[in-house]
């Protein structure tokens, strides 16, 4: 967690999760682990009604984060 405080201060990187997580379990994680320190913003399948590994949900994310996809970096890879 650290590794990623240091990197979004000295790089001014936007985090972004997108999951399949369902409403109530992501509510409880983030919470729990304190994830709003750590993330900008979520893209969760159950509000914007598509699901990974649909392209929609990449696009609607790299929209809301207003970046190219050669800007960004797949934590799943």
């Amino acid at each position: 967690m650290e590794l990623v405080r240091s990197l979004r201060a000295r790089y001014h990187l936007k985090v972004a999760v997108v999951t399949n997580d369902g409403r109530e379990f992501l509510a409880h994680r983030v919470k729990q682990f304190d994830r709003k320190e750590l993330v900008d913003f979520f893209i969760v399948s159950c509000f914007v009604y598509c699901r990974k590994p649909e392209v929609e949900i990449y696009r609607m994310a790299l929209g809301i984060a207003q970046v190219d996809p050669e800007e960004a970096v797949n934590g799943d890879a």
